[in-house]
């Protein structure tokens, strides 16, 4: 679609839009006031009719009352006859204390009822009630209980409200007025209407003509405004260009560094590899020493958990010992007192020595259990010396065993020093390693840094492309009114166009770009 077809579409749409809103909101606020003007017009009516109808009622019930009060009911039913040469009349009823009608011009409504809710409000306010139906005016009036009614109706005593007289009339010309105000109201609302449609048409119209002429005077603007954007995009282009191209040495430099520092990273690697060698051999001896010195170290264990058990075995059987020499020290105890109580019994008894022969009995068993006890602690003791024994012999072999470790220990630490000296040799080829690493990151990270200068420079030359392509693309369809051909996808291109050097990459694009004239 044209330029000139867009801005015209756009313009009128917006201006018929904000024509329909003015429109729309005028048609609501004039129906609005019409409607009011109407209401007020009808409310005035309606009062006038109100008037109209209470003067009649005023003069028709005067005589109707009259005509009650002095119990003339035939010339009061002829005053209700005549009452139907009244225009708009409808009915005239009369009815009782109760409600129910007694006499009306309607025959048909003989015996109907008052409503309810109009005969309590008569009964309270004492006053003429008003009702206002679709197309009728209703007048209840109230009669009061009076004398007069007294003297004729007993039954009417105590009541307050004697009877009620109910006029009808017809509400023809309120209607009839009401309608014509409604058609009244619509042909205006019509009226502007069509008023509205015909000053549309006339303003889009004139807002065409001058859409279509500035159009056509101002489309030089934006056609030298896409100009001065591929200028500017083929100059960016350039300098994107001499920066990558920048880029792209100084990467090659630093490859080249980065290659000397490998070849010293290799050197070092190689000494690195013959300390290590060196190491793992010491490395095995030290293993092998180690292994032989933990056997010693089990055996000397071994040597000191069996001296543990003897000297264990030593401390029951003094355990034993001391048990046993307390037995004998309490058989030694109570036998001195045997032979106590004996003295006593043999200085007593005289001829009575039986008691005496007690006690000597007790003696001899005591004396018994001494030997007994005698004999055991010997043999405890002998035990005893046996443990002692055995407990030297375990001591002399651990001494053994403890020495043979100290042997194997001082190999140990020969071994250990070779151990050291070759790490502190390893350390030297390490740090050796680490200066060629470092120099070899540092020359890695100025290639990661031009890799990244390279790659944004070749993306923002993409960009400036695109953007060139885009800004032909929306020149052609501001001119022709169509869409510019789209470009073919980047996997095609770099198929069909040979790789170019970066400085001559913006002249190639440019050259591939859609003419602008």
């Amino acid at each position: 679609m044209k330029l000139q077809t867009k801005l015209l579409l756009t313009i009128l749409g917006g201006v018929i839009a904000v024509y329909l809103g003015s429109q729309a909101w005028q048609q609501t606020y004039n129906s609005r006031l019409m409607r009011e003007r109407a209401e007020q017009n009808l409310a005035k009516v309606e009062a006038t009719n109100w008037a109209w109808i209470e003067g009649l009622v005023r003069s028709t019930q005067a005589s109707l009352v009259d005509a009650m009060t002095t119990g003339e009911m035939a010339r009061f039913r002829e005053l209700l006859a005549a009452q139907r040469e009244v225009k708009q009349l409808r009915n005239i009823a009369l009815f009782d204390y109760k409600g129910v009608v007694r006499d009306s011009l309607d025959r048909g409504r003989l015996k109907s009822t008052l409503d309810p809710a109009v005969r309590q409000e008569l009964a309270g306010s004492g006053t003429a009630v008003k009702r206002r139906t679709t197309d009728t005016y209703l007048i209840y009036q109230p009669l009061p209980v009076t004398a007069a009614c007294l003297e004729c109706h007993n039954e009417l005593k105590g009541q307050s409200l004697g009877g009620v007289i109910g006029f009808e009339y017809r509400a023809d010309a309120a209607v009839e007025a009401k309608a014509q105000w409604t058609d009244f109201v619509g042909e205006m609302s019509r009226s502007a209407q069509r008023n509205a449609l015909l000053t549309a048409g006339l303003l889009i119209g004139v807002i065409a003509i001058l859409v279509v002429w500035s159009v056509r005077k101002q489309v030089a603007r934006p056609l030298a405004s896409i100009a001065g954007t591929l200028t500017e995009a083929a100059e960016q282009n350039g300098a994107t260009a001499d920066t990558l191209s920048s880029a792209s040495r100084s990467l090659a430099e630093g490859a080249t560094a980065q290659a000397a520092a490998l070849e010293e990273s290799s050197a070092s690697l190689e000494e690195l590899a013959g300390m290590t060698k060196r190491n793992a051999e010491n490395g095995e001896a030290a293993k092998t020493f180690a292994t032989e010195m933990r056997h010693a170290a089990d055996a000397g264990a071994a040597d000191m958990e069996a001296m543990r058990r003897a000297m264990e075995a030593i401390k029951g059987s003094a355990e034993e010992i001391s048990r046993i020499v307390k037995l004998i020290d309490e058989i030694a105890f109570q036998t001195n007192l045997l032979a106590l109580n004996a003295a006593v019994e043999a200085a007593r008894a005289g001829a009575a020595g039986a008691g005496f022969a007690v006690v000597a009995g007790e003696v001899r068993n005591l004396a018994r259990r001494s030997a007994e006890s005698a004999r055991e602690t010997a043999a405890r003791i002998e035990e005893s010396v046996e443990n002692s024994n055995r407990g030297g012999e375990i001591c002399g072999r651990v001494a053994h065993a403890l020495a043979e470790i100290v042997g194997k220990a001082r190999k140990v630490d020969n071994v250990v020093a070779e151990i050291a000296q070759a790490s502190r040799e390893q350390h030297e080829g390490v740090t050796q390693i680490r200066t060629a690493v470092a120099r070899m990151e540092t020359v890695t990270q100025a290639n990661a840094a031009g890799a990244e200068e390279s790659s944004a420079a070749a993306e923002e030359l993409a960009a400036q492309a695109g953007r060139q392509r885009e800004t032909v693309a929306t020149l052609v369809a501001l001119v022709h009114g169509r869409a510019a051909a789209a470009p073919a996808p980047a996997e095609q291109q770099s198929q069909d166009i040979p790789m170019k050097s970066p400085a001559r990459m913006p002249g190639e694009v440019a050259r591939r770009l859609p003419p602008t004239g």
